[in-house]
């Protein structure tokens, strides 16, 4: 044996030990003459399940890194698992290799944050190697594994298959679960509530897996065991009843209520069978379950996002915000004590994947802090009994977040957790409106009519039934340390459009009642809120609900939402009651959403009270979003420390005055050069450019021209009106158009067509919804009057048409481009431009700018073809544009040609990844 060698067995030794001793996890170093043994076994979940194997090296090296990694490999190929299982390669410093006594090497390991390693799967190809200390790898190690969505898979595979036993007994299953649940059948073939119930059993089965221990003298049968008795229901529903004689009525209580209103029979007997059956193979990887196993799979069974909002968060954005929330929170981390004191809310916490994150990331700075002194068991049952709350009108929802909660820790006592199902809906004839309802309270109101008790059950949310009124108004109004949500975003009009009609008015009479009255204590919060938007209420629910002098709010919401005109005043509120410390941006074309089931961009906001001076906002644009646990702990670890964050990111600040002022556009960028030119555009405002607006009419917009018109493929008809109705990038290539169709009115609409939108026909459309990757044209100029339903007309006050000419050229420049890409609403890549929006794009002011260059190009070039967007950098017909703009403009021509390289590589744009990025620039 080389002496290298033992120096390398002697810093594995230590380290089993430090992981052991100090940061929980399990691990064995293997003796160099074990053949073929790996240097390290780590179990994260526990031994008896999947381990990570490890090998280490000496020396950071290329060479040694690769060595590391291929042994690793060896033996996950020998481990004959596929991609569940993960390896772990490591190098450690040089130092650690010195000729020390073996307390020495201890020593400098605990202290070395020159740690250098990589989490390998079967099928990962390139290994992310990550720099940092024992601490740092400890908790990547915790929060890392494929196998959690494993149990997620195995659990969506089963129900499916359960759910295929029902043909005779279909419509029967379909509304006994319904009946259990409260949950509509809108249509006769709707299965939504079978696979909703189907759900809660198999959930109920595997912590009646999960319980085994607990009832181990043989009074409560087994999984197993039910699934072999001669009648699984009846033997499943006497098993679940003796378990709720001890506690767990969040969970077993619905479950028995399905079971009880399933008809019996063969189908039935099946289909429990299978899901008992799955809790069986599954009891010892429960454990795995780190984060919401069932909240995923929940919102796609239900697939009622689209009426309610609830989109889930994904697991990796939960622990990156989480992450760098409680990174903001004043704790001492090492005492119990401390903790215990911390309070947390997530006044929309669906099935709780925010607030496990929250858990997982506050249990492992504890370790960090305390090591071998940590009680990481005793915290998280001092998490969930009494620090983390949740609140939702989904009760299916809370149901799954009480046990995604506690899975891992059956000792919970349910009674005492602070999770809550206000009541949303007309309940005896008064509209509730969930959450929001916290936002009138005060010393007099009653809060027990906000928490819902009743059910098909007795007592289904036993969760609220049995915490006394003082602990009921505690959880919901004391001041939290952090406040983070996901808040539902849909609009009214479709808004819980299963509800009906008369229901849905009166809870939005209930919401502007609820506006009313918050207006009368707080008049600069009430103007936050848009009746349009549910997402707007829970911004003053949040600065209500947060700790006066050192809280921190934690939020998911759409990108547009924080950059559009619309949202104004809901970014000044926030700016004045809080420093806006961080704004991440997804501009990743593969995953530009935080919240899994939507396809909309979405942004976080990191906020906390601001103790002294305002400072600058810091937005973190990501062109890489994290796909995974790995990267999420990577990424915050990176943010937090300062560190370089160009694998996944670019970095820039905005001053404190700007974020003041509401003007947050930043987020709608990744490459900084774009946001140089909104200033320079923003520096023009006043005197060379104006908004559109204020010299010209713009509109109708599109909706008026379809509710109006018979449409051209749907309806076709000869008439007198002639409309430019679609934008088809394709054909639109050159400023120059025609309409493309003759329509008549619709005969209700007739008179409204011909005296109030025909009026406003104009040779100048502005498009109000461009597809960024393949758009040439942003503006056109028609050869006749036209209105426009992809279009939007335009006028100008003075009627000079070359003034119109000169703005269908600035329109389709590289600042008219700008302008667009800041005034994008709803998604970033095929986004809507409202008439307010496009009233704000800044124009050549005719009254002081020379329009001469632009009414020439426009002459010139109006039938030139234009390059779409992602090639604008290569069109000499929008760089001959871009000459006349700035002449125009007074801007240099080098620096617009910066400007259209850069819109044209911005990932929005051109629907690709940018290269790794030099913070702030490209």
């Amino acid at each position: 044996m080389t002496r290298h060698n033992v120096r390398e067995e002697s810093a594995n030794t230590m380290l089993s030990l430090i992981l052991n001793e100090t940061q929980h996890l399990r691990t064995i170093a293997e003796r160099r003459d074990a053949v073929s043994a790996p240097d390290l076994v780590i179990w994260p979940f526990g031994e008896g399940l999947r381990p990570i194997f490890g090998e280490a090296k000496i020396g950071t090296t290329h060479a040694k890194k690769t060595a590391a990694v291929a042994q690793v490999r060896k033996h996950l190929r020998k481990a004959r698992e596929g991609s569940e299982v993960m390896g772990l390669a490591l190098c450690y410093p040089k130092e650690i290799a010195e000729a020390v006594p073996t307390t020495e090497t201890r020593r400098r390991i605990e202290q070395t944050r020159e740690l250098h390693w990589a989490l390998v799967g079967a099928d990962d190809d390139a290994p992310h190697w990550q720099t940092g200390s024992v601490a740092d790898m400890a908790t990547v190690i915790r929060n890392t594994t494929q196998q959690g969505g494993t149990v997620a898979g195995m659990l969506e595979w089963a129900i499916d298959r359960a759910g295929i036993q029902w043909r005779v007994q279909r419509h029967a299953a379909r509304e006994g679960l319904a009946r259990a649940l409260a949950l509509p059948i809108d249509k006769p073939a709707d299965d939504r509530a079978l696979r909703v119930g189907l759900l809660i059993i198999a959930n109920a089965c595997l912590l009646h897996a999960r319980l085994e221990h607990r009832f181990a003298d043989g009074d409560v049968p087994t999984p197993a065991e039910c699934a072999a008795a001669p009648n699984i229901r009846s033997t499943l529903a006497d098993a679940w009843t003796k378990i709720l004689r001890v506690d767990y009525a969040p969970v077993f209580e619905p479950a028995l209520a399905c079971l009880e209103n399933l008809p019996p029979g063969v189908e039935c007997e099946k289909a429990l069978v299978m899901l008992a059956g799955l809790a069986t193979g599954l009891k010892n990887r429960l454990n795995e379950i780190a984060f919401d196993h069932a909240g995923p799979l929940y919102h796609w069974l239900l697939r009622s996002a689209r009426y309610d909002g609830s989109f889930y968060t994904s697991a990796p954005a939960a622990m990156l915000l989480a992450r760098l929330a409680i990174g903001f929170i004043p704790c001492d981390w090492k005492d119990p004590e401390a903790i215990e004191q911390l309070r947390v809310i997530d006044p929309a916490c669906g099935t709780g994947t925010l607030l496990m994150a929250t858990l997982h990331a506050i249990r492992d700075r504890h370790i960090e802090a305390a090591g071998r002194d940590a009680a990481p068991e005793y915290v998280h049952l001092t998490l969930v009994q009494q620090v983390l709350c949740g609140l939702d009108i989904n009760r299916h929802g809370v149901q799954l977040a009480a046990c995604n909660l506690t899975m891992g820790a059956p000792a919970v006592d349910y009674h005492r957790m602070p999770l809550y199902t206000m009541q949303h809906g007309v309940i005896d004839g008064q509209p509730m409106a969930g959450s929001l309802e916290i936002l009138t309270l005060n010393e007099r109101n009653l809060l027990a009519p906000l928490v819902n008790t009743r059910a098909t059950r007795e007592s289904l949310d036993r969760t609220t039934d049995h915490r006394e009124a003082d602990h009921l108004k505690q959880d919901l109004t004391q001041p939290h340390d952090l406040v983070i949500m996901n808040p539902p975003f849909t609009r009214n009009d479709i808004r819980n459009g299963q509800m009906s009609p008369m229901t849905r008015k009166a809870l939005q009479q209930r919401e502007i009642q609820i506006a009313e009255a918050l207006r009368a204590t707080d008049p600069m919060a009430a103007a936050v809120i848009d009746q349009t938007s549910i997402s707007t209420f829970f911004t003053p629910l949040a600065d209500q609900m947060c700790r006066p002098a050192s809280g921190v709010l934690a939020k998911v919401l759409p990108t547009t939402a924080i950059a559009n005109p619309a949202g104004a005043e809901e970014r000044r509120f926030l700016a004045a009651r809080f420093q806006i410390d961080t704004v991440l941006t997804s501009h990743d074309p593969e995953r530009i959403f935080f919240s899994e089931n939507t396809h909309i961009h979405e942004s976080m906001i990191l906020a906390r009270r601001r103790a002294g001076a305002a400072g600058p906002t810091r937005f973190v644009q990501l062109h890489r979003n994290p796909k995974n646990k790995h990267e999420a702990l990577d990424l915050a670890a990176a943010i937090e420390s300062g560190a370089d964050v160009g694998r996944y990111a670019c970095v820039t600040e905005q001053p404190w005055p700007k974020i003041r002022d509401g003007d947050w556009s930043a987020a709608l960028f990744y490459d900084a050069v774009l946001l140089e030119a909104v200033a320079d555009l923003q520096a023009l405002a006043g005197n060379r450019l104006l908004p559109l607006g204020s010299m010209a009419h713009v509109g109708p917009e599109g909706r008026r021209i379809r509710d109006a018109f018979r449409h051209p493929d749907t309806d076709p008809s000869d008439g007198p009106y002639r409309i430019l109705w679609n934008h088809e990038t394709d054909t639109r290539r050159a400023i120059q158009a025609s309409p493309d169709c003759t329509v008549a009115a619709k005969v209700p609409k007739a008179t409204y067509a011909e005296t109030s939108l025909w009026p406003k026909a104009s040779r100048l459309l502005v498009g109000n919804k461009l597809r960024m990757n393949l758009v040439r044209t942003s503006a056109v100029w028609t050869d006749e009057p036209a209105l426009g339903s992809a279009w939007s007309p335009v006028t100008s006050r003075n009627g000079n048409d070359d003034t119109l000419r000169a703005w269908a050229v600035w329109l389709n420049s590289t600042p008219g481009i700008v302008a667009f890409l800041e005034r994008r609403t709803k998604d970033l890549i095929y986004p809507a431009f409202p008439l307010a929006n496009l009233r704000t794009l800044p124009c050549p002011n005719p009254d002081v700018a020379d329009l001469a260059p632009l009414v020439d190009a426009f002459h010139a070039l109006k039938d030139e073809e234009l390059l779409p967007w992602s090639q604008m950098h290569e069109c000499p017909i929008r760089r001959a544009i871009d000459e006349a703009t700035a002449r125009t403009a007074g801007i240099p021509a080098k620096t617009v040609t910066r400007w259209r390289e850069a819109v044209a590589h911005e990932p929005t744009v051109c629907g690709q990844r940018p290269g790794a990025p030099v913070n702030g620039s490209r």
